[in-house]
């Protein structure tokens, strides 16, 4: 159920869009003002339970959403315009889909009306650009509202593959004229994904086991689904337990302090020697 109560009766599309926010927990959105992109920075600055950070640069908006997500634990949000607005967050959207940092850049698009649709013309809306198509290879999911119905299913499905499975950011886009039509909420088509029960697979934690005892030269790779998964404390733990030598990707250089005595060194292209050369002679990674 979302918090706001004005979610029971007709309400504009872009109050939805700040209420869905907020029923997610999200209390910071990064915006750069711009003509097709009004309604929705109006809607969020007019909610009290949410913040509005304004950066000089869309790239700022960005790398700021990215950068709530990795802190909060949370899904980042920022908004932009059409156009340039929209084309300047595609720094910020590559390094949270390359990292799979949940984040929901949301996009002004112009009116319906003034869209180029299939006329084959390169442009007719001032700022006319085809953001959507442009971000499908570094966003889990990247589409353009036509209608106003769509809404709820389509902010609840791009929340959904955001968070679920290997993480990232998702790309909503959505025409100007669509931002201020009412709906009701409640009327409105949802979507529903159910998750994946897991499985208590016995015999692979057997084969592990037999590993771990049968191994001389082991180590092991920290990287940062700990961080996705929340599971910082179950790792150290890990470490006390195994005492094996360990080398962290360079998302997770932070996990343990540098003079750890388990603590080899970070892996990877950009990682140490040393700790390259340790995997590469590790005979259980």
């Amino acid at each position: 159920m979302y918090i706001n109560l004005l979610i029971y009766f007709k309400m504009k599309v872009s109050d939805f869009i700040t209420s869905f926010l907020i029923s997610k927990k999200i209390k910071y959105v990064y915006a750069v003002t711009g003509g097709a992109s009004l309604h929705l920075i109006h809607s969020a600055m007019n909610n009290k339970k949410l913040n509005v950070i304004f950066p000089i640069h869309e790239q700022t908006c960005a790398m700021a959403a990215d950068a709530y997500s990795r802190v909060s634990h949370n899904v980042g949000a920022a908004f932009a315009t059409s156009g340039p607005g929209a084309t300047n967050l595609a720094t910020g959207i590559c390094g949270a889909y390359f990292d799979s940092v949940p984040v929901m850049y949301i996009t002004g698009q112009v009116s319906t009306n003034r869209s180029k649709g299939s006329t084959g013309v390169r442009q007719i809306g001032f700022q006319e650009t085809d953001c959507v198509d442009m971000y499908k290879s570094v966003t889990k999911y990247s589409y353009k509202i036509s209608k106003a119905s769509e809404i709820k299913y389509q902010f609840e499905k791009a929340y959904s593959i955001a968070v679920s499975g290997r993480k990232g950011p998702v790309l909503i886009d959505i025409p100007d004229n669509i931002q201020r039509e009412e709906i009701n909420p409640n009327k409105l088509k949802t979507y529903f994904k159910k998750k994946a029960a897991l499985k208590n697979n016995k015999k692979n934690y057997r084969q592990l086991l037999s590993l771990i005892s049968k191994a001389k030269r082991p180590i092991l790779i920290l990287g940062w689904g700990i961080h996705l998964s929340n599971s910082y404390k179950e790792v150290l733990k890990l470490i006390k337990q195994l005492k094996f030598p360990i080398v962290t990707t360079w998302a997770m250089a932070h996990i343990l302090p540098h003079d750890h005595n388990l603590k080899v060194g970070t892996w990877g292209t950009h990682g140490s020697r040393f700790a390259n050369f340790a995997v590469q002679n590790s005979d259980l990674v």
